[in-house]
């Protein structure tokens, strides 16, 4: 009886001890970089989330690690590869019938993906009146309550829009001029890394090396 017992006790442990070693999770925080492929501005990060990794033990915990960067990675590659689907109109400027207006379903929680989101708004009014600055186009600065108007820029998985609206309409409150709005250049990163410095979440990927903007089409047609 004794005997059985202590088997018993040896086999609930057991299966104790795996589980938990099974639940061992690290994660990789994540975002996208644009800067100007001359360098002159940035790199400036957006769409900042988080991915994590499962593994089955704590000494091993960097292996989670590698997988929580590459689930996000994955995720990064994937919307770019897919920006047109997730963005409302097509190539030729017709309307997309088949929007998606989520992420791609690497970029869910199911693909052990946290926190992502693509949507932003672009405040185009204050209750109070405009802006100091005349050149402004998104009103950033505007306390939350003191907004009259804005205008969605992005949604959760609209990777075209949210970076053509970080460039044209974001970055300086859209008042930057550029040498040429009408042909920006822009180099998009994926950015993995960890807060605690780690080396095993740490990596970047160009995505797309010499992207072309025109920034005065975006600021008409879509931050004002």
């Amino acid at each position: 009886m004794l005997r059985q017992a202590m088997m018993l006790l040896f086999t609930v442990g057991f299966f104790v001890s795996t589980s938990l070693s099974a639940d061992v999770v690290r994660r990789c925080d994540a975002d996208f970089l644009w800067q100007t492929t001359g360098g002159s501005i940035g790199p400036i990060p957006f769409g900042e989330f988080t991915a994590r990794g499962n593994c089955g033990s704590k000494t091993v915990a960097n292996r989670c690690r590698k997988r929580a960067r590459a689930a996000a990675v994955q995720c990064m590659r994937t919307q770019w590869e897919k920006r047109w689907k997730h963005h409302p109109r097509k190539p030729n400027g017709e309307i997309n019938t088949a929007y998606d207006a989520g992420p791609p379903e690497a970029c869910l929680n199911a693909a052990k993906v946290e926190g992502y989101d693509l949507s932003i708004d672009c405040p185009t009014m204050r209750i109070t009146g405009q802006h100091p600055n005349r050149d402004v186009i998104c009103d950033l600065d505007a306390h939350p309550n003191n907004i009259a108007e804005s205008v969605k820029l992005a949604s959760s998985g609209d990777i075209k829009s949210r970076l053509e609206a970080e460039v044209c309409c974001l970055y300086k409150l859209g008042a930057h001029q550029f040498s040429n709005n009408e042909e920006v250049h822009i180099r998009l990163i994926a950015r993995t890394k960890s807060s605690s410095g780690n080396k095993n979440c740490k990596n970047n990927e160009v995505l797309s090396s010499n992207y072309k903007i025109n920034c005065t089409e975006v600021r008409e047609q879509y931050c004002r």
